[in-house]
């Protein structure tokens, strides 16, 4: 997926695109992604060139529909304290051994060494950390 225009998206918007792929876009957000040079928007009614209302273009739904469940589907096999520990540290690194977790999701995004205690530390790749973000923001609007 090239991910360029997802990844200029504001925290709030990627989250939005997340949840809900298909979802008629915002006139905000259809110019944050308009000056992509790849194609992905598209006129709400397909042939209504006049139309002021658009979507994501159905092969991006589909694939970030795809990687949505995907992440949704290894997000319902970890435990309760893994979850936990995901969503607290979601902005921030996490200790080496959250490495077989992240590579189930979509893998270690990046790699870094703590200059003060010299261990390893890990981030996920972009999208998962949105994943992350948008199943906080799940748990905090639940009753």
């Amino acid at each position: 997926m090239a991910t360029t225009w997802f990844v200029r998206l504001g925290l709030g918007d990627q989250v939005a695109v997340l949840a809900d792929p298909a979802a008629p876009l915002s006139p905000g957000l259809v110019a944050a992604v308009w000056s992509a040079t790849e194609p992905v928007v598209v006129p709400l009614r397909p042939g209504d060139e006049t139309s002021t209302a658009y979507r994501l273009d159905p092969a991006i739904v589909i694939m970030l529909t795809r990687r949505r469940d995907r992440l949704q589907h290894w997000w319902s096999e970890l435990q309760p304290d893994q979850q936990a520990r995901l969503l607290e540290h979601r902005h921030d690194w996490l200790p080496e051994s959250y490495r077989h977790i992240l590579a189930d999701a979509e893998g270690v995004l990046t790699q870094s060494t703590c200059p003060e205690t010299g261990a390893t530390r890990l981030r996920g790749s972009p999208l998962t950390r949105v994943f992350l973000e948008w199943q906080a923001r799940r748990a905090a609007a639940a009753p």
